[in-house]
């Protein structure tokens, strides 16, 4: 092997994969040979080590300008994947668009205009952050930005924000009926527990036994009543305003929890009898629907929704049960009390609980198949009314006494705060 340069017999002592095979060169000629051509392709292996200060400074030069050119290379990299985000949100706009008209000719069940104008503000604030984000981040804001497609995901709350269903709907106000009236009473947990009276006409009196659950938007479904009353219907809170909906039964002294959509209601009271009748009221085609009845015939049920189950639990169990909602079955997860007025169950990020009126409270962990018990409620034993709702990670609930109580699943203790 002889040096690149014709006519030189020097020592060869650096071999240059710029090519296959290597560019042999001398110590003499080796500077001569790294500009011949684009520097970043020329990476020598020194045969031995050089004193020429040329070389040396050669080698340095080459070097700089292959980490110049993988610099570049990696700004172009990071500049391809902004355009594709820019592109991807170019899309998003457009089915957005049509998601959004879409949604004006729908039912009118709950505001749908403000849920089209929050998404609209929504998608705004999402495009701007994901323009911004390091490429991580900006794919999972990029998810979030599509999960908006299933609105079953998404709730208004009390400032008109788009937020993320939680494992309970928030709301900041508690509505119960007063017995054997007509009047409905509210009371604003954000603002020291104040109560007001709703200005909403009902037909006939109600009772502490209708039943009662949160849906999105600060509105509440209502079924039931006692003891054999087939009436249900919406009350939104924000308008004072009314929906009358034909019920299949009479579902006084029943169980409701609202999930993707629908209204899930169980068990009750027809006057006569106890029953373990189990519905699903879907809103946007107002109809319902027949499931399987629950284990066993029970009043006062409880529950809570989230990943297509239902963790629920009566008066007359002396179980905590799953409801499969895509099986439509029934799991027994872990034995309590029998005979407890009602039970309240709640659910933060970490762990769901039921508490039994007068009872114990028991904890279960997110996947609900392990449950311990923590220690008495400090509750009274009666009757339950209205409907249990998260706020701040603090559970609200009220007796047909009217005592007002708080849960805080951080100090996991009930507190009682006032009577409403």
């Amino acid at each position: 092997m002889k040096c690149w340069k014709d006519q030189c017999e020097s020592k060869l002592e650096f071999a240059c994969p710029c090519t296959d095979p290597p560019v042999y060169s001398c110590d003499t000629h080796i500077a001569a040979h790294m500009k011949t051509a684009s520097r970043s392709r020329h990476l020598p292996d020194p045969l031995t080590i050089s004193p020429n200060p040329e070389t040396k400074r050669a080698l340095i030069d080459c070097l700089h300008k292959s980490l110049s050119d993988l610099y570049e290379l990696r700004k172009k990299t990071v500049l391809d994947f902004s355009m594709q985000i820019k592109q991807i949100n170019e899309k998003m706009k457009i089915a957005l668009k049509s998601f959004d008209d879409s949604i004006k000719n729908q039912r009118k069940i709950i505001s749908e205009i403000q849920i089209v104008e929050v998404i609209s503000n929504f998608r705004k604030t999402q495009i701007d952050k994901i323009l911004v984000a390091e490429p991580e981040e900006a794919i999972n804001l990029l998810k979030d930005s599509f999960d908006i497609f299933d609105r079953s995901k998404f709730f208004i709350d009390d400032t008109g924000k788009l937020t993320k269903v939680p494992l309970m709907i928030e709301s900041n106000r508690f509505i119960i009926f007063r017995d054997n009236s007509t009047k409905i009473v509210q009371t604003d947990l954000n603002n020291n527990y104040s109560s007001t009276e709703l200005n909403i006409s009902l037909n006939s009196p109600q009772s502490v036994y209708t039943t009662m659950c949160i849906i999105p938007g600060n509105s509440v479904f209502c079924c039931g009543n006692y003891p054999n009353t087939a009436n249900a219907f919406i009350i939104d809170s924000n308008t004072n305003v009314k929906k009358v909906i034909d019920a299949p039964d009479k579902l006084g002294v029943s169980g409701s929890i609202y999930y993707n959509k629908s209204v899930y209601v169980f068990g009750g009271y027809t006057g006569q009898a106890h029953v373990n009748n189990a519905y699903r009221y879907y809103f946007l085609e107002n109809k319902w629907e027949n499931l399987n009845p629950l284990p066993a015939k029970s009043t006062f049920v409880s529950c809570i929704a989230k990943n297509n189950k239902i963790l629920l639990s009566g008066r007359e169990h002396s179980k905590i049960y799953c409801y499969d909602i895509i099986q439509n079955s029934y799991i027994e997860l872990h034995n309590i009390q029998a005979g407890i007025w009602r039970k309240i169950i709640c659910e933060n990020n970490k762990n769901a609980y039921v508490i039994e009126a007068g009872g114990y409270i028991y904890e279960g962990n997110q996947e609900w198949n392990y449950w311990s018990t923590i220690g008495s409620s400090g509750t009274e034993n009666n009757v339950l009314i209205g409907c249990t709702v998260l706020w701040q990670n603090k559970a609200y609930f009220a007796f047909c006494t009217n005592n007002f109580y708080e849960f805080d699943m951080k100090e996991k203790r009930c507190k009682k705060i006032k009577n409403i």
